[in-house]
Protein backbone atom coordinates (compact mmCIF):
# COMPACT_ATOMS: atom_id res chain seq x y z
CA UNK A 1 0.00 0.00 0.00
CA UNK A 2 1.31 3.17 -0.99
CA UNK A 3 0.45 6.82 0.38
CA UNK A 4 -0.82 8.92 -2.64
CA UNK A 5 0.92 12.06 -1.55
CA UNK A 6 -1.59 14.22 -3.73
CA UNK A 7 -4.75 13.73 -2.24
CA UNK A 8 -4.15 11.69 1.10
CA UNK A 9 -5.51 8.09 0.30
CA UNK A 10 -3.71 4.98 -0.01
CA UNK A 11 -3.25 3.30 -3.22
CA UNK A 12 -3.30 -0.58 -3.46
CA UNK A 13 -2.53 -2.30 -6.12
CA UNK A 14 -4.00 -5.87 -6.76
CA UNK A 15 -4.44 -8.50 -9.10
CA UNK A 16 -7.98 -9.96 -9.68
CA UNK A 17 -8.79 -13.44 -11.26
CA UNK A 18 -11.94 -15.06 -12.31
CA UNK A 19 -12.24 -18.30 -13.36
CA UNK A 20 -14.61 -19.48 -15.65
CA UNK A 21 -15.79 -23.02 -15.67
CA UNK A 22 -18.30 -25.15 -17.95
CA UNK A 23 -19.07 -28.63 -17.79
CA UNK A 24 -17.51 -30.84 -20.54
CA UNK A 25 -20.75 -32.12 -21.52
CA UNK A 26 -21.83 -28.33 -22.55
CA UNK A 27 -21.84 -28.06 -26.69
CA UNK A 28 -19.25 -27.09 -28.10
CA UNK A 29 -17.50 -26.81 -24.47
CA UNK A 30 -14.26 -25.95 -26.21
CA UNK A 31 -15.67 -23.01 -27.90
CA UNK A 32 -18.12 -21.85 -25.40
CA UNK A 33 -15.21 -21.78 -22.79
CA UNK A 34 -13.25 -19.13 -24.58
CA UNK A 35 -16.32 -17.37 -25.62
CA UNK A 36 -17.19 -16.68 -21.67
CA UNK A 37 -13.44 -15.77 -20.94
CA UNK A 38 -13.83 -12.97 -24.38
CA UNK A 39 -17.52 -11.70 -22.53
CA UNK A 40 -15.21 -10.89 -19.32
CA UNK A 41 -12.26 -9.18 -20.88
CA UNK A 42 -14.85 -7.36 -22.89
CA UNK A 43 -16.16 -6.17 -19.81
CA UNK A 44 -12.68 -5.63 -18.41
CA UNK A 45 -12.31 -3.24 -21.60
CA UNK A 46 -15.18 -1.20 -21.71
CA UNK A 47 -14.56 2.25 -20.09
CA UNK A 48 -18.04 2.33 -18.97
CA UNK A 49 -18.21 -0.95 -16.71
CA UNK A 50 -14.93 -2.09 -16.06
CA UNK A 51 -14.47 0.55 -12.77
CA UNK A 52 -17.38 -1.25 -11.41
CA UNK A 53 -19.43 1.85 -10.54
CA UNK A 54 -16.74 3.03 -8.25
CA UNK A 55 -14.89 5.67 -10.97
CA UNK A 56 -12.36 8.25 -8.77
CA UNK A 57 -12.13 4.93 -6.52
CA UNK A 58 -10.55 2.09 -8.60
CA UNK A 59 -8.50 2.46 -11.96
CA UNK A 60 -8.44 1.02 -15.19
CA UNK A 61 -8.04 -2.63 -15.15
CA UNK A 62 -4.16 -3.35 -16.94
CA UNK A 63 -2.19 -6.65 -17.99
CA UNK A 64 -5.43 -8.32 -19.26
CA UNK A 65 -4.78 -11.84 -19.90
CA UNK A 66 -6.97 -15.51 -20.62
CA UNK A 67 -5.50 -18.11 -20.33
CA UNK A 68 -6.55 -22.28 -19.96
CA UNK A 69 -6.72 -22.78 -16.08
CA UNK A 70 -6.53 -25.92 -14.00
CA UNK A 71 -9.98 -26.31 -11.96
CA UNK A 72 -10.71 -29.87 -9.96
CA UNK A 73 -13.46 -29.89 -7.70
CA UNK A 74 -12.84 -33.66 -6.56
CA UNK A 75 -13.36 -34.76 -10.17
CA UNK A 76 -12.84 -34.00 -13.68
CA UNK A 77 -15.47 -33.26 -15.96
CA UNK A 78 -14.94 -29.14 -16.45
CA UNK A 79 -13.42 -27.20 -18.78
CA UNK A 80 -12.21 -24.44 -17.01
CA UNK A 81 -10.32 -20.43 -18.12
CA UNK A 82 -9.19 -18.04 -16.57
CA UNK A 83 -9.48 -13.91 -17.26
CA UNK A 84 -6.34 -12.23 -14.80
CA UNK A 85 -6.12 -8.33 -14.65
CA UNK A 86 -4.41 -5.55 -12.20
CA UNK A 87 -6.47 -2.62 -11.29
CA UNK A 88 -5.71 -0.36 -7.97
CA UNK A 89 -8.09 0.58 -5.41
CA UNK A 90 -7.16 4.34 -3.82
CA UNK A 91 -8.51 3.47 -0.01
CA UNK A 92 -9.73 6.76 2.27
CA UNK A 93 -10.87 10.43 2.14
CA UNK A 94 -9.72 12.78 -0.56
CA UNK A 95 -8.38 15.72 1.18
CA UNK A 96 -10.24 17.46 -1.50
CA UNK A 97 -13.71 16.45 -0.52
CA UNK A 98 -15.31 18.67 1.35
CA UNK A 99 -17.84 21.35 2.24
CA UNK A 100 -15.57 24.56 2.32
CA UNK A 101 -15.09 27.51 0.10
CA UNK A 102 -12.84 27.72 -2.72
CA UNK A 103 -10.63 30.03 -2.80
CA UNK A 104 -11.06 33.04 -4.58
CA UNK A 105 -7.32 34.62 -4.49
CA UNK A 106 -3.93 32.58 -4.49
CA UNK A 107 -0.89 33.85 -2.68
CA UNK A 108 2.79 32.29 -2.78
CA UNK A 109 5.42 33.13 -0.74
CA UNK A 110 9.65 32.02 0.00
CA UNK A 111 10.39 29.52 2.37
CA UNK A 112 11.39 30.38 5.21
CA UNK A 113 8.96 32.98 5.23
CA UNK A 114 5.66 30.98 4.89
CA UNK A 115 2.70 29.93 7.39
CA UNK A 116 0.73 32.09 9.54
CA UNK A 117 3.48 33.81 11.54
CA UNK A 118 4.49 35.32 7.91
CA UNK A 119 1.40 35.79 6.88
CA UNK A 120 1.95 39.63 5.70
CA UNK A 121 4.83 37.77 3.31
CA UNK A 122 2.79 36.60 1.25
CA UNK A 123 2.33 38.23 -2.47
CA UNK A 124 -0.93 37.75 -4.60
CA UNK A 125 -0.40 35.12 -7.53
CA UNK A 126 -4.14 35.02 -8.88
CA UNK A 127 -7.65 36.60 -8.35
Amino acid sequence: VEKQQWDGRHLLHSEWFALCVLSIQTPNVDIEIRQFATEIMLVLNNHDKNRWSLAGQVSEPKTIQSRPAIFNPDADGYEAWEVSWQQSLYIGDSIWLDEGTPPTTVLCSDAPEIGIPHKDDYRVVSR
